[in-house]
């Protein structure tokens, strides 16, 4: 069985935006590396885009949300799928800011 850690990257001014990377390497800090690497890469026109490149340009904060042991890729990614849901789930209560930024009672 491989072990797998889920890497959860998060906006700082919202929390609702939110992206969980799942890597099998050794060490979670290097594969952040890399994608940080590769995200300068992609500012020269030098690598393809990723939907986690967002987080690079706002203030952002990471950490291992959590890690499994499984047997396949697959499997992994299911269960990465369920930890987003989960997450959607625990956020839902959060009240949507509107695009002018006020909030209004009436």
């Amino acid at each position: 069985m491989v072990l797998y850690h889920f890497i959860l990257l998060s906006d700082n001014n919202d929390a609702r935006r939110f992206y969980i990377e799942v890597t099998a390497m050794k060490n979670p800090r290097l594969r952040f590396s890399a994608l940080k690497s590769l995200y300068k890469k992609y500012l020269k026109n030098e690598a393809k885009y990723k939907p986690i490149f967002e987080f690079f340009k706002c203030d952002y904060s990471y950490y291992v949300l959590d890690q499994q042991h499984f047997d396949f890729w697959e499997d992994a990614m299911n269960y990465a799928e369920n930890l987003q849901k989960e997450r959607y789930h625990k956020l839902k209560h959060i009240i949507p800011i509107p695009k002018n930024g006020m909030i209004t009672f009436d």
